[in-house]
């Protein structure tokens, strides 16, 4: 676990305290048994790892009331059981379609690209041009453009 990964909570997590001062926790995964740590600092801590923060934001959430390094060391055990580290959000590359038909329908729609409005071309890093029955003056017209706006682009035809 890094302090910039962001956790979430096994929501369906239940804690329950045994009489020698253990937790047991069951989650998705199993069950763990924890010790030296309370069921309720346990829930204050899931309560807080709600896919919104860092672990370094957990921490610091807690300083005041609790060691921050036990706290990381906590959060390193219960990763993976009653934590799960949310993946990061994948960069959007800026694809400027210029499409027509069908095919540009369904394959704007298979990559989850902007078909109508297209993304400008000066905000693109690449540029994709989806045609058919295009004639070979368009796409050279297109490709000049391309080139002087200096975009990486793409062409498929169907005919």
């Amino acid at each position: 676990m890094h302090r910039d990964d962001i956790l979430l909570r096994d929501p369906a997590a239940q804690l329950v305290s045994l009489p020698d001062g253990r937790v047991v926790a069951r989650h998705a995964a199993g069950l763990s048994v924890l010790r030296g740590v309370t069921a309720g600092d346990l829930q204050r801590l899931l309560d807080l790892a709600d896919g919104t923060r860092t672990a370094e934001d957990l921490c610091t959430a807690l300083q005041d009331e609790y060691d921050p390094a036990a706290v990381r060391g906590l959060l390193e055990h219960l990763t993976g059981d009653l934590l799960r580290v949310v993946p990061p959000e994948k960069p959007v590359l800026p694809v400027h379609l210029a499409a027509s038909g069908a095919a540009a329908r369904r394959l704007a729609a298979g990559l989850g690209l902007a078909f109508d409005p297209p993304v400008p071309l000066l905000d693109a890093r690449l540029a994709l041009a989806v045609r058919e029955e295009a004639s070979y003056g368009e796409l050279l017209e297109l490709q000049s453009l391309w080139l002087g706006a200096e975009v990486a682009s793409l062409f498929v035809t169907a005919d």
